[in-house]
């Protein structure tokens, strides 16, 4: 932190500072005081009982709150971009902060101190006006955070049908598998795939109307495919290469009686609303709600729900299906292109096929 003079011009571009003279700002200059923060810097914590007024004039700054008195772990509730005027609670009545305000880049400010100011021969008429135009300023922030709270409501609402939905549409496909297993026999594939593919389209477009989002959230964007893409066989050819060498010359009959035939052509489609469904909605959804950019809680939960549907299949499937999902989690999150994902899933099917642990 670094402090410096500060000058009437530098507070013009506060809306509240609008409504004085300079002769009436140059009376509260004396109590203000110019600091610079790096990035990371904490300009107020939570609980001190500080009393000044926060005028950021550059930069920007987060605002978070500790949860359950846990303020080593705030949660951020908004970020703020100059020009702004923060803390007027504090400094209006005197109690401790109710957030912390940490600046995300170089920030400048102006520091308006509350004893100093108290301390300066000010006219009682320019203290009434001074409290009015900041009480303003409050309802503002209150009237804002107010919003936001209805749009978290709503947003969390929104999130709980879609988990619920989501289950039953898992749990509808495994009956749907079973069923067409059993009657395998009766029907030819074709018919079957294409069953199963018409019911997992349309678990995909009920989640993808429960989370309200354009198409680009969930992966359908051709932004970033050719480097999802070449990650995705880079990953796909490695593993190809070490299941060669462990089992020679199955993947050659996998290729023969499985890739090259209307059933390999319906597993690739499969493979790509399967990707849609878990990684692009399910994942991606997870994210927004936990705000989980490194998918820390998200992918392990998409994991969970992905082998939950194989679950109809076999135990050693199921285990495989959770494992893999670590991978195509990572992989999702690094390209947001369901390229990538469907293409490694496709060969990961391919080589659980050879196996002998997902029929074909």
């Amino acid at each position: 932190m670094k402090s410096e003079l500060v000058q009437v011009e530098r507070l013009r571009c506060f809306e509240w500072a609008r409504d004085f003279s300079d002769d009436e700002l140059r009376l509260l200059l004396p109590a203000m005081h110019g600091e610079a923060y790096a990035p990371g810097e904490v300009l107020a914590r939570e609980g001190e009982h500080t009393m000044e007024l926060l005028l950021i004039e550059r930069g920007s700054v987060s605002i978070s709150k500790g949860i359950g008195g846990d303020t080593e772990a705030p949660y951020v509730l908004t970020e703020i971009v100059a020009p702004a005027t923060l803390g007027e609670l504090a400094f209006l009545d005197r109690a401790p902060r109710t957030a912390t305000i940490r600046a995300l880049d170089a920030v400048h400010l102006v520091r308006l101190d509350r004893p100093e100011f108290d301390a300066l021969a000010i006219p009682p008429a320019l203290c009434d006006k001074l409290t009015a135009r900041l009480g303003l300023n409050v309802i503002r922030h209150i009237r804002l955070a107010d919003s936001r709270l209805i749009e978290q409501v709503e947003s969390r609402r929104r999130f709980g049908h879609f988990v619920v939905i989501a289950l039953l549409l898992v749990m509808g496909q495994n009956y749907l598998t079973a069923y067409l297993h059993k009657i395998s026999s009766v029907l030819p594939a074709y018919v079957i795939s294409v069953v199963a593919l018409a019911a997992a389209t349309i678990a995909c477009v009920m989640m993808m109307h429960l989370v309200r989002r354009p198409l680009q959230f969930f992966g359908l964007t051709t932004a970033g495919w050719l480097p999802a893409a070449r990650e995705g066989l880079l990953i796909a050819f490695v593993l190809l290469g070490a299941f060669q060498f462990l089992f020679p010359g199955r993947l050659a009959v996998v290729f023969s009686e499985f890739v090259l035939t209307w059933t390999g052509c319906a597993y690739f489609v499969s493979a790509f609303l399967q990707e849609f469904t878990f990684r692009g909605v399910y994942q991606t959804a997870l994210q927004e709600f936990y705000e989980d950019a490194k998918g820390t809680w998200a992918v392990p939960l998409t994991a969970m729900a992905f082998a939950g549907a194989h679950v109809i299949h076999n135990a050693r499937l199921t285990l495989a299906t959770f494992v893999i999902s670590f991978v195509l989690g990572w992989l999702y999150i690094r390209h947001r292109n369901l390229v990538g994902v469907t293409l490694l899933h496709f060969v990961m099917g391919i080589m659980a096929v050879a196996l002998g642990i997902l029929d074909a």
